[in-house]
């Protein structure tokens, strides 16, 4: 009878627990206008104005609702009340209604008070009376309420509204639009899922107050009229206050029972438990009032989930799916009756909590919003939430710490769920309260070890869970729980399960997480109800059984982290039931089972961070459920199978950073249901949207550079809500079609040269706007002076991202702006850049705030030094860089890592003793400038790393471990680049066993070595596919490669500034493998290769400076590379570069500069450097369009917004750009067909050119289809026509002949216009040259090659193959594939197809207009007649130029364009201005000529050379 009696006790507490009966709950008290005081408010002004201001901002809406969401008890009505009473300015109404609803909506009842408090305001009543048949009828009320409110402007308060029936919503919206003129709604609420549904305006979320406020409102309930200066009672006050964590109700509520109250009362209000001062001081506290109201209205089944809450330490995070598991473990949901999975029931739980705020989610980063990784999300439980559930549940569950036995549960001897913590040493588990048990949870009890019967009692336990235990072995009596369901033994130091546990056939979770386990026992095929099995991070573990295909109800398998693992067991294909599956970070995984497609019902698939996956099976096509696909960071994978376009149902896509993949599968459109799509990173990825679907709502197209861009491209894109074109170079065509995406809310277009059009001002919903880093395309945006006008007509802008402070100073107040890399916390990305690091307590503080341990998302990390400045704070504390770079410890995600000016002398211990713990997976690793570091950390640790840079470390310069840093090889590393070191030696073996050598870098594919003039490898060099090796002399003294015999050959190799050892060179010609050489920036072909002959000279022999006459000593043994090809025999201080690669492949994408005309061309720019940094920013890599092996390429914008180009000398190459850049020849030079010199500077340190900026791209980028317009006939001649006046200007205009030895099309720039200038990067005078000069292979005078002699004939060959290339569009280097890879010669192509009668097939085809057989017979014969083999049979360059000014007028005779050219020359002139030009500063005039035609021309340059007088002529504004 007595137990009956308990279990009836038992039985009414539940009644009251789970609502069968009701309880009479205190209510809470309404507010009364007259006693409430504004002014004891605290802390909420700010968020009464900004939602005011929110309310304002939406008048042009007739029906505006914000709702206020929170916790309860964080003020949210005491808001209300004060923006319901406020009186400022703009705040006018003729009505205000408060509606209180306590959590219980009635239309009718909403209704009848709307009108009721409308009578009442009034002064007369209006004739709206509302009796009984009114009541009931709820379109009657309404009708009635309309005639209440109308042309009425009306503020309306519901308070705690709680409904989530979308239709009763509705209907409430519908009911208060009546007729008024303006309504503007507050709604308060607890509900997350109400706010949704109510808004019109986005929720306001409610935070707590500061600790400041807080303290204001607990020392004025407390002490009341009291001075409070008993300091004690301020201390432990200050306790009370910071345990309330910012809510308002438990601050006034703990205030009130310390009020006049003894020190013990105090003491208990901070160090109690709240729940227990509920009953301890009842008749002052009811702080769970407002939560049982929430509390009684859930359905049962939520009660039963929150009550399990009770069991997780407070402030513990909980794992989103390990809660649902164990509450399916517990039959709490899942009923096998109930028609949904147990997992979606679950969902909709956790849901329902969220939406009350009684579970919460931290504050988690993710990439752009996407939860780009299956990693469970975490919550948390509200420390007031906590303590209500513990309230709730105290009779339901047993805390134990230690042997403690509770106090005050003595009688009870059951208990539901029980937690022991801090258990040490051998445990029983013996305790009779614990019989009965169904949920036992352990934590913080690492020394715990369990007694072999430690669970033979327990035999209603369900679930298990160990991971607060670090036990290194399960006892056998664990096989006793038959009824077991969930086991968590992750963290544990087990490394086998034990036999016993094969009988625990009921088991459905199972969690081996980061456990030292080393094989999965095959019994693990007994578990045929096992649903989720977690082996995360099992690092030891090497193979899977076959008997894990056995598991046919298996649903969730995570395997990430498990790097032993490199295949799958085919048997695991079996898995039918499988839904979600983790191999992230199965760093050894190379492929997939090939009936991997088998797994039909998978869901969610992660590949992320599979490092050597290289492809997908054929089958993977037939996976038709998944809707996730997860294959960020696959540095390996090349392509994607076809069979990709069969996932219909695909919802997410992530390929961010996979760098090697290059090609979308065709039909990718075909995934129509593809929403989120991230291609961040893919560089080598061609794409273009048409291959996409436009139901995307997400897209990252981040670093896409091969991007292919065509006009509207987004045209079609309509449903996009997040874009991001980063570092994409989008067209002004691109910009424009955005303004159609009607539903984008961010924008992302950082790092790029663009125009923001007014368009933009149709992106009604955009809401932040990325302009990180961006500058405008070109001068007719004059800067940023539009951009504010553009972007405050954009109506939803919020937030604009940018590090320019002028435009932040330019925008509207509304709009917020972030400057710095603070702004990176508003963003979510997997990326990060921290700037600004000094080695004080700047630095500490910045590491603080970023935590970067706690960033599990954070893949790319750049760290940037800047020089310290230290304040007198830091005079007292003495910071070291070692100690601030120790707290920028990153999590271990991190995959590449950036290290940049690094100020400290050693590294830190996470970089060192802890690295391979600290950065398992690290990828990537660049270390640039660091001046104070002479070692480096052991980079034989990081066993994933693959990309290694090494740049301006000056004290680096021996490594005695080699560049490991010990024993162990740089097995994975594929890419090493070393620059600007003075390391003097580096071994490539580990030992010196000659039968098994042990490689330093046995995997190696590309070597670059920079300028590292003392750079020796022992024994010699690494064996890879490709080397560049620049300014780096002592490296091809180190003999021919020595690698694995399993190594790739050798296909491509770049040298430039060096002297190429005979040795070294007849390797070179042995090698069959080659794809390319390229020598001093010119390709050379296996036939030129072979004609190159090397003689060795003496250590110490001299070579003539080509200026001055002197002889240098090269210092090294070395050879010298003589005839047909001398150009390469000179040393690095003379190396003259080709500058095709000065030219950007994207100037073509900006628009044309016309600033050319009011510079002068005469080198008089006097720009200081200071100047020159401003213009380019610092020489921002924003700014860099281009970049040769001397000169990096900027555009600069000068203050009255005129486009400069800056040639900038490289670091190691100032000396030989000064001997290229003849400041007194370039500056007598000025003519409107050569790209003019406008200044230079010339420091100790510095060398800088400044020139014009032309901004239509390279003669080869047209002719070679970098351009999507195809050059017409008529504009090709025109073109040949302006190279043609140049040589003549060049040859003829002074005594002395000047001779552009580097002609080639890629130095052929074209205007907007499409009109030529020829960049004049090297000039010389005629003669024998003893420094030969380097033209481009192809383009130069064979005869040069034989006698080194440089004429005007050389430049003359150069312009007949360029002739050549223009009518062809072929270059150089197509002819041998044309000549179907004979050796042949272009002038041999030529004589063939002319000879024969085969003309048109030299034609480029592309061109559309018909063009004339005589016409292109007398231009083939031109050509053909400049590139003739000896020189003295071609003609000269005036000869070329009237044969092609007749040919030209021939042309457009046949055209029918004859009426316009029959005059002279002189008419043509001033027509069509192809020969407009101007007196020159120096005695190289120009001007009109008066005789006829092209030899008139050349006459009146003749007449210049010898002294008589110059007939003026008006000036062409480009010269």
């Amino acid at each position: 009878m007595k137990a009956i009696k308990r279990r009836l006790d038992f039985l009414a507490k539940d009644s009251v627990i789970f609502s069968l009966m009701q309880y009479p709950f205190p209510v809470v008290e309404k507010f009364d206008d007259e006693v409430f005081d504004r002014a004891a408010i605290v802390g909420r002004d700010d968020d009464k104005e900004r939602i005011k201001d929110m309310l304002l901002q939406s008048d042009a809406e007739k029906l505006s609702i914000i709702p206020i969401v929170g916790l309860v008890g964080v003020g949210k009505t005491t808001l209300a009340r004060l923006i319901f009473l406020d009186q400022g300015e703009g705040w006018n109404f003729d009505l205000r209604i408060w509606i209180c609803l306590n959590r219980k909506l009635d239309l009718k009842m909403v209704a009848s008070d709307i009108i009721l408090q409308c009578n009442h305001a009034e002064e007369e009543l209006l004739g709206v009376h509302i009796d009984t048949e009114i009541r009931e009828n709820l379109q009657l009320l309404n009708n009635c309420l309309q005639n209440a409110l109308h042309e009425k402007s009306c503020l309306i308060v519901l308070d705690d509204l709680s409904s989530t029936d979308k239709n009763q919503l509705n209907e409430l919206k519908e009911m208060l639009k009546g007729t008024s003129e303006c309504i503007k709604v507050v709604v308060t609420t607890s509900s997350e899922k109400t706010a949704e549904l109510m808004h019109t305006i986005p929720p306001y979320k409610l935070h707590p107050l500061s600790e400041d406020d807080c303290w204001k409102i607990f020392s004025q309930k407390a002490f009341g009229n009291c001075d409070g200066n008993n300091t004690h009672l301020k201390e432990i006050g200050r306790g009370i206050v910071k345990r309330c964590e910012g809510m308002p109700l438990l601050i006034h509520s703990l205030g009130s029972v310390v009020q006049n109250q003894v020190t013990d009362v105090w003491l208990a209000a901070r160090d109690e438990e709240i729940w227990k001062l509920e009953r301890k001081f009842a008749t002052k506290v009811e702080l769970f009032s407002p939560l049982y109201g929430i509390y009684n209205d859930f359905p049962s089944i939520i009660k039963f989930c929150f009550l399990y809450l009770s069991i997780f330490p407070k402030g513990s995070a909980i794992d989103k799916e390990k809660l649902i598991q164990q509450w399916i473990a517990l039959d709490v949901i899942g009923s096998k009756h109930d028609s949904l999975p147990p997992y979606v029931h679950g969902e909709m739980c956790i849901q329902d909590l969220l939406s009350t705020n009684f579970l919460q989610v931290p504050d988690m980063h993710s990439v752009y919003g996407v939860d780009n990784r299956i990693v469970p999300r975490a919550l948390y439980i509200h420390n007031f939430i906590h303590e209500f559930v513990r309230y709730v549940a105290c009779d339901d569950i047993i805390i134990l710490d230690g042997s403690e036995i509770p106090k005050g549960n003595s009688k009870r001897q059951n208990f539901q769920y029980a937690l022991l913590t801090c258990y040490r040493g051998q445990s029983s588990l013996s305790h009779s309260w614990l019989t009965r048990t169904r949920a036992l949870h352990f934590r913080n009890s690492e020394a715990i070890t369990f007694h072999c019967e430690a669970f033979a009692l327990l035999k209603h336990l369900r679930v298990l869970n160990l991971s607060g235990c670090c036990t290194g072995e399960l006892p056998a009596s664990i096989g006793h729980l038959k009824h077991l369901k969930y086991l968590d033994v992750s963290g544990g130091r087990i490394q086998t399960l034990p036999s016993p546990m094969s009988n625990l056939t009921n088991l459905e979770v199972l969690d081996l997480s980061k456990t030292f386990l080393m094989e999965l026992p095959s019994f693990i095929g007994n578990y045929l109800n096992l649903k989720y099995l977690n082996m995360q991070g099992c690092e030891k573990l090497q193979n899977l059984p076959s008997s894990l295909g056995h598991l046919q109800s298996l649903e969730h398998l995570r395997l990430s982290c498990c790097n032993g693992i490199t295949e799958l067991p085919d048997s695991m294909c079996n898995l039918r039931g499988l839904r979600i599956l983790d191999l992230s970070r199965c760093t050894e995984l190379q492929h997939l089972p090939p009936l991997f497609g088998n797994l039909t019902n998978l869901e969610d698939l992660s590949l992320s961070s599979c490092f050597n996956l290289k492809q997908l099976p054929e089958s993977f096509g037939d996976l038709y459920f998944l809707r996730f696909l997860n294959l960020s960071n696959c540095y390996e994978l090349r392509e994607l199978p076809e069979s990709l376009n069969n996932l219909e149902k695909l919802e997410i896509l992530i390929l961010r950073r996979c760098c090697r993949l290059q090609n979308l599968p065709s039909s990718f459109a075909m995934i129509k249901y593809l929403r989120i799509f991230d291609l961040a990173g893919c560089e080598a990825l061609h794409v273009s949207t048409e291959m996409l679907t436009t139901n995307l709502e997400y897209l990252n197209l981040q670093r896409c550079i091969n991007m292919q861009t065509q006009p509207y491209q987004f045209e079609n894109f309509n449903k996009l809500k997040f874009l991001s074109l980063s570092q994409c170079l989008p067209t002004i065509d691109c910009l424009k079609s955005l303004s159609y995406l009607f539903n984008l809310e961010y924008l992302d277009l950082s790092k790029n040269f663009l125009d923001i059009p007014m368009s933009f001002a149709r992106l009604q919903k955009l809401h932040t706007l990325d302009l990180t880093g961006c500058a405008p395309m070109h001068r007719s945006s004059y800067g940023h002076q539009h951009w504010p006008d553009i972007l405050a007509k954009i109506p939803g802008l919020k937030s604009v991202l940018t590090t320019d402070a002028g435009l932040v100073a330019s925008l509207p107040e509304y709009i917020q702006c972030s400057v710095g890399y603070e702004h990176h916390s508003l963003m979510t990305t997997d990326e990060l850049v921290v700037t600004g690091i000094t080695g004080c307590s700047r630095g500490l503080g910045i590491a603080k705030r970023l935590n970067l341990q706690n960033r599990l998302e954070l893949c790319f990390l750049r760290l940037e030094w800047v020089p310290s400045y230290h304040s007198a704070a830091d005079e007292l504390v003495e910071y070291r860089d070692e100690e601030v770079l120790e707290k920028f410890q990153p999590n271990q995600t991190v995959e590449h890592f950036e290290l940049v000016k690094y100020m400290g002398c050693a590294f830190p211990t996470w970089m060192m003793s802890k690295l391979t713990t600290s950065l398992p997976y690290l990828v990537n690793l660049c270390l640039f400038h660091l001046h104070n570091c002479s070692s480096l950390p052991p980079l034989g640790h990081l066993r994933n790393l693959r990309y290694l840079h090494i740049k301006d470390m000056p004290v680096l310069i021996n490594l005695e471990m080699g560049l490991s840093g010990g024993p162990e090889s740089l097995g994975k590393l594929t890419h090493l680049k070393l620059e600007a070191l003075n390391l003097k030696e580096l071994s490539i073996l580990l030992s010196a066993n000659n039968e098994n050598p042990c490689f330093m870098f046995p995997t190696l594919e590309e070597l670059s070595i920079l300028s590292c003039p003392k750079l020796v490898f022992r024994p010699s060099l690494p064996k890879c596919v490709k080397y560049v090796i620049k300014e780096s002399n002592m490296v091809l003294t180190c003999g021919q490669p020595l690698g694995p015999s399993s190594s790739p050959s050798l296909a491509k190799i770049e040298i430039s500034g060096c002297m190429i050892p005979p040795d070294w060179l007849q390797w070179l010609k042995s090698m069959q493998t080659f794809e390319q050489v390229v020598i001093d920036g010119e390709v050379l072909n296996s036939f030129q290769l072979l004609d190159i002959q090397g003689t060795r000279e003496s250590s110490g022999s001299k070579i003539q400076n080509e200026n001055d006459g002197a002889s240098k000593h090269t210092g090294i043994d070395s050879s010298t590379i003589v005839k047909p090809f001398p150009r390469f025999s000179i040393t690095s201080e003379h190396s003259v570069i080709t500058p095709s690669k000065e030219i950007p492949s994207t100037l073509h994408r900006l628009d044309m500069s016309k600033m050319s005309a009011q510079i002068p061309g005469d080198g008089s720019l006097n720009l200081s450097l200071k100047q020159v940094q401003k213009a380019t920013r610092n020489f921002s890599p924003a700014y860099k369009i281009g970049e040769g092996e001397i000169w990096a390429v900027y555009r600069a914008v000068l203050p009255d917004n005129h486009i400069i180009v800056i040639r900038r000398a490289k670091k190691g190459h100032v000396e030989e750009a000064k001997l290229l850049m003849n400041v007194e020849l370039l500056t007598e030079i000025n003519h409107w067909s050569l790209v003019r010199f406008l200044g230079f500077i010339d420091r100790r340190n510095e060398c800088i050119r400044i020139t014009e900026y032309v901004p239509n791209g390279t003669l080869r980028q047209h002719l070679h289809d970098h351009h999507k317009r195809t050059l017409d006939f008529n504009q090709r001649i025109v073109i040949a026509l302006d190279v043609a006046i140049a040589l003549t200007y060049l040859h003829l205009s002074s005594g002395e002949a000047v001779i552009c030895y580097n002609l080639k099309t890629s130095n052929i720039l074209l205007t907007e216009n499409y009109r030529a200038k020829i960049c004049c990067s090297k000039l010389s005078g005629g003669g024998h040259v003893i420094i030969p000069f380097r033209g481009a292979v192809g383009y130069i005078d064979p005869e040069y090659l034989r006698t080194s002699e440089l004429t005007t004939k050389s430049d003359v060959y150069s312009f007949g193959i360029i002739l050549l290339e223009i009518l062809s569009s072929h270059g150089p280097q197509d002819w041998n594939v044309l000549m179907n890879h004979q050796q042949s010669s272009v002038v041999q192509w030529a004589l063939e197809k002319f000879y024969d009668d085969l003309m048109n097939e030299i034609l480029d085809y592309r061109m559309e207009d018909r063009v004339d057989g005589k016409v292109l017979r007398d231009c083939l014969s031109l050509a053909l007649s400049c590139v003739a083999s000896c020189g003295n049979d071609r003609p000269s360059i005036q000869v070329v130029g009237e044969g092609l000014w007749k040919i030209w007028k021939d042309h457009r005779r046949n055209i029918g364009e004859q009426h316009d050219y029959e005059g002279c020359w002189e008419e043509f002139v001033e027509q069509e201005g192809i020969l407009r030009y101007q007196k020159s500063e120096i005695k190289r005039n120009w001007g009109p000529s008066a005789t006829d035609e092209w030899s008139g021309y050349i006459k009146h340059i003749e007449l210049v050379e010898e002294g008589y007088s110059v007939i003026e002529g008006e000036h062409d504004p480009r010269s």
